[in-house]
């Protein structure tokens, strides 16, 4: 972008903008092979700016995953309180972060993105506590053009957004509020992302003693919880309960499949004639791969994607030999196999990307006998969709993988296939109904008396 701009000169700078994106003096090969190449890297990047979510499923996970599942596995090895963590790295309490960020994201949907001085004045906290969260997700902009002149000059690509997702609002003269991106407001209170305050306190406020241990045990809480709640979806979508037995965690193939050295997947489900194995995992894109910056990155973080597949194909091969270990029965005659990797997280799913992890995985020998299917790859919205599918008696989780494989759009994301090859919208399922209340209590317990009677009604 060019320096001769002045400030506040918005349309200069958008042609500015547009004279240098998508500008690529060497474009790459145009054939996938087992590496994204140039091409590759941009449309990775591309689609994980333009990701997509729903609002109300981020807001049940975060019930779930920040809020009830370490209280219910609260003395379990490694297992911290979530909320009493955060409070003790920021000042802040999470119930506080939602309730002033649910809040400004509130407004948004009356179509508002500007704040008033003292409107956050009318929630039922305590002034200082408001602050306190603000200084967690606001920057001013002066502070925001540092953050973005900061960033070095060799890892600064178009898709590079990471202050406007760390300060989703920014401070205005006046003490006026600007919401610059919902999506990221609601993802920097309710997603993965209250991590960076547990690992990076604000500024001026002391490390509480042990910090660095207690960032690592909370992060290991919420990969843990993650890898939980995705068991729980897999139970919901096969209805796995009484005397029907369909989904084995890996707490059963541990118990069935104890050769030393054996590698265990996180779970199988036993569908009739076929089984699909699963290997969750909370790997995310760094931020060199998500952002495009030329180098190794995607191709390393793919690569630690392909070591997880490792886990399914010593899984699919115990299966293989003694399927009887684990089920009790008989073993099926002409068994199938259907890999499965579930990234709770979210993942880049395109032709490049699937194809690249797919020929990775066969130079290293996985999935290579003639009962295995290709590998998949979902993340947990695309799981919430099938099981929102299932709860209206729709096709079963392995009747989606079997169509998708054969269908017009076998090498895109799960969801493109439900969407626009199915061409059904899914509901969300039925239980987001009482986590939904649970993750927007402490808004309405923070709103004052007439918004909170319009909200409940």
């Amino acid at each position: 972008m060019s320096d001769d701009l002045c400030d506040g000169d918005i349309v200069g700078a958008l042609f500015s903008l547009t004279q240098v994106m998508g500008h690529h003096p060497d474009p790459g090969s145009s054939v996938i092979t087992d590496r994204p190449g140039t091409l590759g890297r941009e449309l990775i990047a591309n689609q994980h700016f333009h990701r997509s979510w729903s609002v109300p499923g981020v807001l049940a996970r975060y019930a779930r995953r920040w809020l009830q599942l370490p209280a219910e596995h609260h003395g379990e090895p490694g297992i911290v309180d979530l909320s009493q963590t955060y409070q003790d790295c920021t000042g802040a309490r999470l119930e506080e972060l939602a309730a002033v960020a649910g809040y400004l994201w509130l407004l948004t949907t009356t179509g508002r993105f500007v704040i008033e001085p003292g409107e956050l004045a009318g929630l039922t906290m305590p002034v200082e506590h408001v602050e306190a969260v603000l200084a967690l997700i606001t920057n001013d902009l002066p502070g925001m053009r540092e953050a973005v002149r900061g960033e070095r000059p060799e890892q600064r690509t178009e898709w590079s957004f990471d202050p406007f997702q760390q300060w989703p609002v920014i401070r205005l003269p006046g003490d006026r509020l600007l919401i610059f991106d919902p999506r990221h407001l609601i993802s920097r209170a309710f997603g993965w992302l209250p991590i960076w305050d547990i690992e990076c306190p604000p500024l001026g406020r002391a490390k509480p003693t042990g910090h660095r241990k207690m960032a690592a045990r909370a992060k290991q809480t919420l990969r843990h919880c993650s890898e939980v709640y995705v068991s729980e979806v897999l139970h919901t979508i096969t209805y796995d309960e009484g005397t029907t037995r369909r989904v084995y965690d890996d707490a059963d193939l541990k118990t069935a499949y104890t050769a030393p050295g054996q590698r265990i997947a996180d779970a199988a489900i036993d569908y009739p004639g076929t089984w699909i194995v699963i290997e969750v995992t909370t790997t995310q894109l760094r931020r060199e791969a998500a952002t495009a910056v030329p180098g190794e990155s995607q191709i390393e973080d793919i690569d630690k994607l392909v070591e997880e597949l490792d886990q399914i194909d010593a899984t699919i091969t115990a299966l293989r030999g003694d399927e009887a270990a684990l089920t009790g029965g008989p073993a099926v005659s002409d068994r199938r196999f259907l890999p499965l990797l579930v990234l709770p997280e979210g993942f880049p799913v395109n032709p490049i990307t699937l194809t690249v992890i797919r020929e990775r995985a066969r130079r290293k020998g996985l999935f290579t006998k003639p009962d295995t299917d290709p590998v998949e790859i979902v993340d947990i919205e695309e799981l919430e969709m099938i099981e929102a599918l299932q709860e209206a008696s729709g096709p079963s989780l392995l009747d989606i993988l079997r169509s998708k494989q054969s269908g017009s759009l076998r090498n895109t994301a799960v969801r493109d296939h439900i969407l626009h090859v199915m061409r059904v919208q899914p509901d969300a399922p039925a239980r987001h109904g009482g986590l939904l209340d649970s993750a927007l209590k402490p808004l309405v317990n923070a709103l004052p008396q007439p918004h909170r009677s319009s909200s409940t009604s």
